[in-house]
């Protein structure tokens, strides 16, 4: 399309017939400076969205024997979405018995489930063992909430996958009897609940 000069002035920009004011052309030095920090923008911007949390405290001891829960999400995972740095850095005491799943997503959008335990341990001692394992494998502590005799605590963690993981960790009293390997009286359960983040 032309452009037409309604004035013969130089600092004048040309119109189209259609009365659009027509963009000047870019030297080739301005369109590599634009490309240049075009590059850096999405550098930038790339490196911000890459999810980072805390680094592991190994100088924070663990008080008590534990273990993964990964062996017990196994089979409310089978496509393997939980990276393996989350399932190694969710603990439970060594002796606490598996006594529920729960998939709360059931297969339909962002995954959502978690793992109970019973456990020997009063509510007081299992809250100290939870809070120092996850400042131990490196996660971030958002907050904690009780109600009435429930505890929750609400951690995050970045995955090996480019994704957030958070982590919802309730323990409250419980009267249960375990019946496996021996019959045992347990005084605490936890609720080891683990969420995908979507910030889309």
């Amino acid at each position: 399309m032309g452009t037409v000069k309604f004035s013969s002035s130089p600092h004048d920009t040309p119109w189209t017939q259609s009365g659009v004011r027509a963009r000047p052309r870019l030297s080739t030095k301005q369109r590599n400076i634009l490309i240049a920090a075009g590059i850096v923008l999405f550098t930038v911007s790339t490196l911000l969205a890459v999810p980072t949390s805390q680094k592991p405290q190994a100088n924070i001891s663990i008080p008590l024997p534990y273990k993964s829960v990964g062996p017990d999400f196994a089979s409310i995972d089978h496509s393997k979405v939980i990276p393996n740095n989350i399932l190694e850095a969710s603990v439970v005491p060594r002796n606490a018995q598996l006594i529920a799943r729960d998939n709360f997503d059931q297969g339909n959008g962002t995954f959502d489930r978690a793992v109970i335990y019973a456990s020997q341990y009063g509510k007081a001692k299992l809250i100290t063992f939870e809070t120092l394992s996850l400042k131990h494998f490196g996660w971030t502590v958002l907050q904690s909430t009780i109600h009435g005799t429930v505890t929750t605590l609400y951690a995050r963690k970045a995955g090996n996958d480019g994704n957030f993981w958070e982590m919802g960790l309730t323990v409250s009293p419980t009267k249960v009897v375990t019946l496996s390997p021996s019959p045992t009286q347990t005084r605490s359960s936890i609720e080891v609940r683990l969420l995908l983040v979507n910030y889309s």
